[in-house]
């Protein structure tokens, strides 16, 4: 998932025939629920932020589950 600045949206296949999809968004944490929702059938390639924001939350979800 590519995630754009407001107002742009694109859908296309990367080489290996996954979508590519790109989405707006305002407020990162939204986009974080949406792309956890969605775990493991997504990921976030270009946004570094937001990509280290899902994995944050990941771990602490997991160590949550650990006993």
């Amino acid at each position: 998932m590519r995630l754009t600045p407001p107002g742009f949206r694109s859908l296309s296949f990367d080489a290996d025939g996954s979508y590519l999809l790109e989405l707006p968004y305002a407020d990162p944490r939204e986009r974080v629920m949406d792309i956890l929702r969605h775990v493991p059938e997504v990921g976030v390639r270009w946004a570094a932020g937001l990509r280290d924001m899902v994995e944050k939350k990941l771990r602490e979800g997991l160590r949550r589950l650990t006993p």
